[in-house]
């Protein structure tokens, strides 16, 4: 099986390529991907798969398309994520993106196309296949919103194992990064206002200064990742906006921040959520001045299931040779599949594509980001092949 997905997949090479083509150079921002799921809904109508459109309060976006509905046996899902990103492209290719501000910077449209490949080989072998096979065309996953809608409308109904894979330029082109256990992070937003009096720059005595409690505030921080959080429990704590006042010489009323944490660990996350708010209270009250500090819960750590993880190094290594396949640590990035891996177990994996010979290792969100088509049929093959794979072992 896994010699005929790969020569197949290396078939249609040209055709999986035309398909990323088309929808990198048509590129629709996250809630905004009306064009692009009614072009993969149609493409899969034609493999000849039940087709759904539509994702909680966006009856137009996002697609889930089955397979093999009447066959005993379990479901396996395969996702792919279909929005890009508010970027003006710079790369100079033919299908260069046509809706200028906006770009597939993040190899969404590889993963379409990659996912309808699979699909097309999964339905010329549909036989092959002891179960049934889903495979979800996810919206808004820039914005940390698209699993969570398409989920509501049925996404994960009656699936067993999901299964996940992300173009990855800071990993060699062809090789392959799957672990168990934490794959990526969590990702959530924290803001704070803090309230002080204003006054002239002259004489700071009758102001109170919430720049310099910001100031206090921001250092204190730290103290949770360096003296709160484990050593081994990795933690971001980044403060990435300040501002405050409009003249060099006006002591502001407010100082506004806001940033960004990121961890493996639940535990630790709901730690820093909850220090954090007592911190901005205490240190703030401490500098006379008065904290509303907000946490906005966005996405939960990418941890993969163990036994799931194992199976897919094992299958890719059987498939592409255990040389391509490696365990390149956990990523502080955040990724949505989180939400499906909160309610079933799945596997998350990355597909290398950087190759800086041939400039193409810029990151992920650059304008200058590309991808090799080349590589695209290992991801193809993969997901087809994995499929198969645990349905047969799991009948």
């Amino acid at each position: 099986m896994y010699d005929l997905m790969k020569n197949r997949a290396k078939e249609i090479e040209k055709q999986v390529a035309e398909w990323r083509h088309y929808f990198h150079q048509h590129p629709e921002p996250s809630m905004g991907e009306k064009e692009t799921t009614a072009e993969i809904a149609k493409i899969m109508r034609e493999l000849g798969y039940k087709v759904r459109v539509g994702c909680e309060g966006h009856p137009d976006l996002g697609v889930i398309a089955d397979l093999n509905e009447d066959v005993p046996g379990k479901r396996i899902a395969l996702r792919a994520d279909i929005d890009a990103l508010k970027v003006t492209e710079e790369l100079q290719v033919p299908w260069k993106s046509v809706n200028v501000g906006y770009m597939h910077a993040c190899g969404h449209d590889s993963h379409i196309a990659m996912a309808l490949g699979a699909a097309k080989l999964i339905a010329e072998h549909k036989e092959e296949y002891k179960g049934k096979i889903r495979f979800i065309f996810q919206p808004a996953e820039e914005i940390g919103a698209g699993a969570k809608a398409i989920i509501a409308a049925g996404a994960l109904e009656g699936v067993d194992f999901i299964i996940g894979q992300h173009i990855w330029s800071p990993i060699r082109r062809g090789l392959i990064s799957v672990r168990p256990g934490a794959f990526m992070a969590s990702a959530d937003k924290f803001e704070v206002t803090i309230t002080g009096k204003g006054g002239h720059g002259s004489a700071p005595q009758l102001s109170i200064d919430p720049v310099v409690a910001a100031c206090a505030l921001v250092q204190s921080w730290q103290a949770l990742v360096s003296r709160e959080t484990a050593p081994l429990d990795a933690a971001v704590l980044t403060v990435a906006n300040i501002s405050a006042g409009t003249l060099f010489n006006i002591i502001p009323s407010t100082a506004y921040m806001q940033g960004t944490t990121r961890t493996f660990n639940q535990k630790v996350r709901e730690n820093l959520a909850q220090r954090m708010g007592e911190m901005a209270k205490d240190i703030c009250a401490a500098y006379r001045c008065t904290a509303d500090f907000t946490y906005h819960w966005m996405l939960r750590p990418t941890v993969n299931d163990a036994k799931g993880a194992e199976f897919v190094r094992q299958e890719l290594s059987a498939m592409f040779g255990e040389d391509h396949v490696i365990d390149g640590g956990p990523d502080m990035a955040a990724e949505d599949f989180s939400e499906y891996q909160a309610l079933i177990p799945g596997c998350f994996m990355f597909l290398g594509t950087g190759d800086p010979e041939h400039d193409m290792a810029y990151p992920q969100h650059h304008p200058k980001y590309t991808v090799d088509d080349a590589v695209l049929y290992m991801g193809v093959a993969g997901m087809a092949g994995l499929a198969c794979r645990w349905l047969e072992e799991n009948k």
